[in-house]
């Protein structure tokens, strides 16, 4: 096996570490503006890197790797991951040197060799995917809707009310719906209910494959989109039904309620990212005057610590190591920790208007330092070349 059929096999080798480094790239943005090398600083900039570099590359490097499993279809082409890493790298070059339209041309180009690359396998499948599935089309849908608003309202030139309404799709929307599908249906098993009646398809409604459980996560998609719709006529309302809508799925399907029966260290971080995924939200509900706060508990207590916490065992399962999932895995404690203090200091800077370069300084220190030892440490084991099948294999409920 060379290394060009160990990429096909698992794309999340090269898909992972460019999305670190967007991440770096965007979080080092405020680092530079905090000591004043920056004259300005751009949240626009910093949140599209975050959203659609950082955590795009772990989705599509997860989706690509994962899927053909779940369908029980053959893995991802050279040319379709090739493609989709090309545009993503492309269009983070082109954030970076703020040529919005061209950049949103190249997200919108990885999107659909993303959606080509399912679409192909899906005729082929032996297996049925998850209902909950139905909500990654849709965080996708969400994700390319979002991104052609923005496009259309001129980036905020021609229409503010437009560019908002796309905007929030996309930074909010897309990624939300992709946990819900993803984060939902793997939370069980990860936490140690594999084998529970709660995670039986026969004895747990929501866990099946049929109408009933398509019009939950349909319905449940739907309403957070229309939210952002909503938002700007009734923005109070809007924030608690998105916040509660995410807060019930979670509880009814993912079930993140219950006590963890595995108690490993990637266990801990997964549960502590799935419960700050609703908090953030009622947060933003709750304290409006304080939504920032809010949506940074979403994006790095949630989304990013949740991202290092899953993708690890990723890596780890592929490289035939997953014996190290069941010791302390201090590296993971050292970049789950510096996540959670890094959301501490930028919720800080929040309440301490008088110390916010400081407390941004600080955020984003600590993030880049957290993401920069978590590729490290990770980087050497993405090129393993696996001796066995991984040996920790979660399976569609179809099985």
């Amino acid at each position: 096996m060379n290394r060009l059929e160990l990429i096909r096999l698992g794309p999340y080798r090269v898909f992972f570490p460019l999305g670190v480094l967007a991440g770096l790239v965007g979080v080092g943005h405020w680092a530079l503006w905090s000591v004043g090398w920056l004259k300005e600083s751009d949240s626009f900039l910093h949140a599209t890197l975050q959203i659609q570099g950082f955590l795009t590359c772990f989705v599509f490097g997860f989706l690509m790797t994962a899927l053909p499993r779940f369908l029980g279809a053959s893995p991802a082409s050279v040319f379709e991951w090739g493609a989709a890493w090309a545009a993503e790298f492309l269009f983070i070059v082109l954030t970076l040197e703020k040529h919005w339209q061209a950049a949103q041309t190249c997200f919108l180009a990885a999107i659909a060799v993303a959606a080509v690359f399912a679409a192909r396998r899906f005729p082929r499948r032996t297996k049925k995917p998850p209902a909950s599935f139905l909500l990654v089309g849709l965080g996708l849908a969400q994700a390319v809707a979002g991104s052609l608003l923005m496009m259309a309202s001129g980036f905020g030139l021609k229409s503010y009310a437009v560019m908002e309404t796309g905007r929030q799709m996309l930074q909010v929307g897309y990624v939300l719906c992709l946990v819900l599908g993803i984060a939902g249906y793997l939370a069980p098993f990860l936490m140690g209910y594999a084998g529970d009646p709660g995670s039986d398809p026969e004895a747990a409604p929501l866990r099946r494959a049929n109408v009933w459980t398509t019009l939950f996560h349909g319905g449940v998609g739907a309403l957070i989109a229309g939210t952002f719709v909503s938002e700007r006529f009734y923005p109070r309302t809007s924030l608690w039904v998105r916040a509660l809508a995410v807060l019930l799925h979670m509880g009814l399907f993912a079930r993140i309620y219950r006590p963890m029966v595995r108690k490993e260290t990637y266990v801990y971080f997964f549960r502590i990212a799935c419960g700050m995924i609703p908090l953030g939200l009622i947060v933003q509900a709750g304290w409006p005057d304080h939504r920032l706060a809010g949506l940074h508990i979403l994006f790095i207590g949630g989304y990013s610590l949740l991202v290092f916490s899953f993708a690890l065992v990723v890596v780890l399962t592929h490289a035939a190591q997953a014996s190290l999932l069941n010791t302390r895995l201090v590296p993971l404690w050292i970049t789950g920790i510096a996540v959670l203090i890094a959301m501490g200091f930028r919720l800080l800077a929040e309440w301490d208007a008088w110390r916010y370069p400081t407390w941004i300084h600080a955020a984003s220190g600590t993030w880049i330092l957290a993401g920069a030892f978590w590729l490290t440490y990770v980087f050497p084991k993405l090129w393993r070349f696996p001796i066995e099948p991984p040996p920790v294999k979660i399976t569609s409920e179809s099985e």
